[in-house]
């Protein structure tokens, strides 16, 4: 298999660029679930939080955060979507795609493959938000996609672990922020 990024133009790179934007948001979007938004009767407080750029962006249950994992489709591929949602605000979307079930572990940058399906395997963190004084959604940059996404622990019921990357506004590729000291603890789905 061939990288896809080494074999394409610009215009192409931009495409699928905008389509991971996209599909982070889309996958923020969908996943979103009210039931989340209040905290569990044992007190648990859930989070999703990073320093963007050094400025603190703090999302906990009093908002809404949650997860979803799973195969996805019949391409032998699996997904796992964490998300931290402050309505009017900001929002933070972790995705990973691997070819088997995500569990404990590491997950770093992404890669793109030319195949039939065009699939992409690896970790992508996704902000929308004020960075830089523009307010935007920003993604890690598939011209060099630095994204580290740490899971330390996935029980039945929550995950746990930590994220850190660089993510570009999809307009204007030089224009980078860092994303540091990123966590997160939020709840799995019922049905997962």
């Amino acid at each position: 298999m061939k990288k896809m990024f080494s074999q394409k133009p610009v215009s192409a790179r931009k495409t699928i660029f905008y389509f991971l934007l996209a599909m982070m948001m889309l996958s923020l979007a969908v996943a979103c679930n009210k039931a989340d938004d209040e905290p569990e009767e044992d007190g648990t407080e859930y989070f999703v939080k990073a320093k963007i750029n050094g400025v603190w962006v703090e999302i906990n249950t009093e908002n809404n955060t949650g997860s979803l994992f799973g195969p996805m489709g019949t391409n032998s591929k699996h997904f796992g979507g964490i998300w931290g949602q402050k309505f009017g605000e900001a929002a933070i979307a972790i995705d990973i795609v691997d070819h088997t079930p995500i569990k404990v572990g590491k997950y770093d940058g992404y890669q793109l493959f030319e195949t039939p399906e065009n699939y992409w395997i690896g970790a992508i963190i996704g902000f929308t938000g004020t960075v830089n004084e523009t307010i935007t959604g920003w993604v890690t940059n598939p011209n060099n996609p630095v994204s580290t996404v740490t899971i330390t622990q996935f029980t039945a019921k929550e995950i746990r672990g930590t994220f850190s990357g660089i993510i570009v506004n999809p307009a204007n590729l030089q224009n980078t922020a860092q994303v540091t000291e990123g966590s997160f603890f939020v709840k799995l789905p019922q049905q997962y």
